[in-house]
């Protein structure tokens, strides 16, 4: 379903509506991103009822939608063996609240999850910590991250993100800058472990609270210090 870029206003349908779709429902791809929509984002598209397991990528970005993400608990009763959400685009909105663990992490039904955009929002709390990182295995899938523009957006720099965890070799881009997030940036042993497979090639996390000294291990000293293309 793609009616994104045109001038549509209103709201989405409610949870309940949407609870009503049934388990061989095949809507998988909800592009309305670009329009002048209102209201809450419901839960029902990303958890909450059998139909949720089978959407793969939401696009809600660039509109006027408030209110909050799913809460942990909606999102840990989604099947873990059959949910295929893996782009979540909610750049550019008024969604206020914190960026609930289990979208990335800490959840075997967020391994599939690949982009996950939440900039440009009114989110407050901090990003997941580094142990929620750290319960990523191998077969989670985190590629792209956008928490910039978010203004009461705080928590210390989560290592885990950059090293020392699975997640971390597979991540391209972090884009955290425009925040509160304050604390230092990974030590050179946790970045000198990185392997020659680590993706990172984009790290923005300027204009914001961070101190210490700047680590070598970002920049050389290593294969994976030589990926890193803009910081």
């Amino acid at each position: 379903f793609k009616i994104d870029d045109n001038f549509i206003s209103g709201s989405l349908p409610s949870s309940s509506c949407l609870a009503n779709r049934s388990s061989s429902s095949d809507l998988r791809y909800f592009y309305v991103h670009g329009n002048n929509m209102t209201g809450f984002i419901p839960s029902g598209f990303m958890c909450g009822n059998s139909a949720a397991a089978r959407m793969r990528k939401l696009r809600f970005q660039d509109n006027r939608f408030s209110g909050y993400l799913p809460s942990n608990d909606c999102l840990n009763s989604r099947p873990s063996s059959s949910t295929y959400l893996d782009y979540l685009n909610i750049h550019a909105n008024r969604l206020s609240g914190t960026i609930p663990s289990k979208f990335v992490c800490g959840s075997p039904s967020a391994r599939r999850m690949k982009n996950f955009y939440a900039s440009a929002n009114s989110i407050s709390g901090s990003l997941p910590n580094s142990t929620c990182w750290h319960d990523r295995t191998s077969s989670f899938s985190l590629k792209y991250l956008w928490a910039h523009g978010n203004s009461n957006l705080g928590g210390e720099f989560p290592d885990g993100l950059i090293c020392g965890t699975d997640v971390a070799e597979k991540l391209h881009t972090l884009r955290v800058y425009s925040t509160q997030i304050s604390g230092t940036l990974p030590n050179n042993d946790c970045l000198n472990s990185r392997s020659r497979s680590t993706q990172l090639s984009v790290l923005y996390a300027n204009w914001n609270k961070i101190s210490g000294t700047l680590p070598s291990g970002l920049l050389c000293g290593s294969t994976a210090a030589e990926k890193l293309s803009s910081l």
